[in-house]
């Protein structure tokens, strides 16, 4: 009891709910998922995150990268005297002269920019290296323990096919047995003992089964 109340205050904990709530329990002791039909591993945010950051450092070399363009300069220039001008003509605020200029900035010494391009292309590679090993990851994950929910679907079906009615049989026989006089107490015991032992391993198939459930709902997350 005190293990149980324990878990629900942790359930509670985790949803941080103000109201106390305890898990439904469903008809069926174990997650059923249509495994193959929801598992899309490129639109998990692990790769998404990823390849965000690879957009971010293609962002950095082309910023880089424009610094070796030639850089177009241009200006133009209105202004006024008052006083007499070169042409010995008299001016005054009222007369405008206007002028442009046109230039171009050519980067020369554009050594540090190179490298820094260079480098920016480098983390850019890595990006894209790393998120290859984690699909690769992610892949050799689900694959995993995809086989081991085969396996475990295979167990718990062996247990509610045979073994747990085996143990209800072999209750019911050390019972008959027992008040029969047929078997001592501790062949009693003995036979409570292997019935509870395969009722256990059963619930704890459940549990392992329901644990990789739930490894494969996190690979399946988009």
């Amino acid at each position: 009891d005190v293990e149980i109340e324990n878990s629900l205050l942790e359930f509670n904990y985790l949803l941080n709910s103000m109201n106390e709530l305890k898990p439904h329990i469903d008809s069926s002791p174990y997650l059923i998922k249509n495994i193959l039909d929801t598992i899309s591993l490129e639109t998990h945010p692990i790769l998404n995150l990823m390849y965000q950051e690879i957009q971010i450092q293609q962002a950095i070399t082309k910023q880089y990268q424009t610094k070796l363009l030639p850089e177009i300069i241009t200006g133009i220039s209105n202004s006024s005297f008052k006083g007499i001008g070169p042409d010995n003509n008299t001016y005054d605020w009222k007369n405008r002269f206007t002028s442009v200029q046109l230039g171009a900035s050519i980067p020369i010494f554009n050594k540090s920019q190179k490298q820094k391009i260079k480098s920016a292309k480098l983390e850019e590679d890595i990006a894209q290296n790393l998120m290859s090993i984690k699909r690769m990851e992610l892949r050799y994950q689900f694959q995993k323990l995809y086989n081991r929910y085969l396996r475990q679907l295979e167990i718990l079906k062996s247990y509610e096919l045979e073994y747990l009615s085996n143990s209800t049989s072999i209750t019911r026989t050390a019972f008959v047995q027992y008040q029969k006089g047929e078997i001592n107490y501790l062949d009693f015991v003995m036979l409570l003992n292997q019935s509870i032992s395969i009722e256990s391993n059963y619930i704890e198939a459940i549990n392992q089964f329901n644990l990789t459930i739930n490894e494969l709902n996190y690979l399946s997350i988009n």
